[in-house]
């Protein structure tokens, strides 16, 4: 893996050891109170302490393009789920709710400004003026980019799902359009994530 910063190697490497001194526990354990039970050969305990640390260094690697989600109130998230328009501008959705690459956070900029990050399980309610704009989807670990233009007018609302998955080339990523019913139900299984001004 490139590029992996001293501390996510480290912090691997103490995982990796705890992992080593709890199974070396539970197998003492074992073979004291298991009636002849000979407990796990070491070469087996460091082996599984070995995977237990480089899965950490994995999901530590993954995970290095993620910003800070920004937080929201009950109360603002119970708002954005009664989906209501707004008569003078257009209301979008975008809303991740697959539990696949769920830590992994994608960037999503409007008009080239970021407005936020999505993970598994959030989504974004954006109020845009009428008009033309360019929805984005980049995914920080490799800056690739993916656009989409829209065409939105006052007093509608439109759902986009984004949508992540893992092919033999890296993360693919977008936005697939959604009817409102489908949508509704799956932005309710989501928490909001606040916006950046817009």
């Amino acid at each position: 893996m490139p590029n992996l910063p001293m501390s996510s190697i480290f912090r691997a490497v103490i995982i990796a050891c705890i992992a080593g001194l709890l199974l070396g526990m539970l197998n003492a354990f074992v073979v004291k109170h298991g009636n002849g039970n000979p407990g796990m050969p070491l070469a087996q305990i460091a082996l599984i302490s070995a995977f237990i640390g480089g899965l950490s260094l994995f999901v530590s690697h993954q995970m290095r393009g993620n910003n800070g989600a920004s937080g929201t109130t009950t109360a603002e998230e119970q708002q954005a789920k009664l989906f209501l328009p707004d008569s003078q501008n257009a209301v979008v959705y975008i809303f991740r709710d697959a539990f696949y690459a769920t830590l992994i956070g994608f960037d999503i900029r409007l008009n080239g400004e970021r407005v936020g990050q999505t993970r598994g399980k959030t989504f974004l309610r954006l109020t845009l003026a009428p008009g033309q704009h360019v929805l984005s989807s980049i995914n920080p670990q490799n800056a690739t980019q993916t656009d989409l233009t829209l065409h939105v007018i006052a007093g509608r609302i439109g759902y986009f799902e984004h949508s992540v998955r893992f092919a033999a080339k890296g993360a693919q990523h977008g936005f697939n359009v959604c009817d409102g019913a489908t949508a509704q139900s799956r932005v309710r299984r989501c928490r909001l994530i606040k916006p950046a001004s817009v």
